[in-house]
């Protein structure tokens, strides 16, 4: 095959141009979407943090439908920045990906500074099904690790390098995803008003 890596490509090898072209409107679908929850769920935070000042300078009309006009604002400029091309996107990419480094690593000191292990006092308070709606809301992390087999074509040695990054990649988004849930329940107790569930 000429190119390695994309979905749309194999597909097309082994399908035919129809399910790849199903493929990639679904892949471009996915995209959007994650995009749509990663920016939403940022301007969620933010909002929280700024003690819901989103929502004061918003215009009635938005609030009164429920609309969330700068979610989508931060969609179109996510847009804008991947059309100024792959390395223009890819620094852009690389800068969001050391904040978001930077503020789980921030949490977790945090965390072992302020943990409290009496939080921990009722275990699983809510139940198995509390396990399944947070891994729900994790699975997120790990929806961007596939962009690795679509750089694989620009590897030098693919063949050790890709699972290695895959591999790398997995564990180290289980293990601070775990650390971070912990750190979570042993700074908040569930009980109390700033309760995520």
């Amino acid at each position: 095959m000429p190119k390695a890596g994309s979905r749309y490509v194999y597909v097309y090898a082994t399908l035919g141009e129809l399910a790849a072209f199903i493929v990639g409107w679904t892949t471009i679908f996915t995209r959007t979407f994650d995009t749509c929850v990663a920016c939403r769920g940022i301007v969620s935070y933010v909002n929280e943090v700024a003690d819901n000042a989103f929502d004061k300078i918003s215009p009635n009309l938005f609030v009164e439908h429920n609309w969330d006009l700068y979610s989508s604002v931060s969609v179109v400029c996510v847009t804008i920045a991947a059309c100024f091309g792959i390395k223009k996107s890819a620094w852009f990419n690389t800068g969001l990906a050391f904040v978001n480094i930077g503020t789980i690593f921030f949490v977790i000191i945090c965390g072992f500074i302020l943990a409290d292990f009496s939080n921990w006092n009722e275990f699983l308070p809510f139940g198995v099904s509390s396990i399944f709606k947070g891994a729900a809301n994790a699975y997120f992390a790990f929806s961007g690790y596939s962009m690795i087999t679509v750089a694989a074509e620009e590897a030098t040695e693919p063949s050790k390098s890709v699972p290695i990054a895959l591999i790398v990649t997995i564990v180290f988004l289980t293990i601070t995803y775990s650390m971070l849930t912990a750190l979570m329940t042993l700074m908040i107790p569930y009980t109390g008003k700033n309760c995520f569930l």
